[in-house]
């Protein structure tokens, strides 16, 4: 298979970068070892840690739950079994509450991510700003009408910088924590307990929420 920079320079951005090391650069050349030298992606993280450093970071913090979502995408495989499906998580960005996320055996469609916002809208009301990344499902017409009919602002992030939509990001890999060790057999058990551990990161105190948890932030 051809060699995908662009999946590396994702996985690069995502370290968190320090003024002298980036962490986790040790499990990016075990993962990478076989197609690119340590020398190279020592070099790309380097780069990476500059521009973290020299470039002004502005952080923006919605105040109100509803004003902006975000959506992305992830696989999930169970621990040890041939068992995976696709979870597109959607997350209310100020009290980080975490919405029933549309989980699919295979990766979905427009459509298919259509019909699934429109039935959160239908349930949760409408944000303001919906945060995405440029995935054609993501970005199809219909996805597109929706927006529009429903008068929601959709806010790409720009191409190959995973941090513009950091949260849902953050949100995807406390979920792949805490499904890593469960071992089911079945597809049906797999999105039992994806549903299981949406529920318990929603109920979890945050430190962000001055103690409360997503579910008492967002209602």
């Amino acid at each position: 298979a051809a060699f995908n920079l662009a999946a590396l320079k994702k996985d690069i951005s995502l370290l968190r970068h320090c003024p002298k090391r980036s962490h986790g650069t040790g499990d990016l050349v075990r993962k990478y070892q076989s197609r690119i030298s340590r020398r190279h992606l020592a070099r790309l993280v380097e780069q990476a840690r500059n521009l973290s450093r020299n470039t002004v970071q502005c952080r923006i913090t919605w105040h109100h739950p509803d004003i902006a979502w975000a959506i992305d995408g992830c696989e999930v495989k169970s621990a040890g079994m041939d068992v995976r499906v696709y979870v597109q998580n959607l997350q209310d960005l100020s009290s980080t509450y975490k919405f029933n996320p549309l989980i699919t055996p295979f990766e979905p469609t427009g459509r298919t991510v259509s019909d699934y916002l429109s039935k959160r809208f239908n349930c949760h009301g409408l944000p303001l700003f919906l945060k995405r990344d440029n995935a054609g499902n993501y970005n199809a017409r219909i996805v597109n009408q929706l927006l529009e009919e429903r008068l929601v602002i959709p806010l790409n992030s720009p191409c190959y910088y995973a941090p513009y939509n950091g949260s849902i990001e953050h949100a995807q890999g406390e979920l792949k924590f805490c499904l890593e060790n469960r071992r089911v057999e079945t597809v049906d058990g797999l999105s039992s307990q994806i549903a299981a551990a949406i529920h318990q990161l929603n109920h979890k105190s945050r430190r962000k929420l001055k103690g409360y948890n997503a579910c008492q932030a967002y209602y």
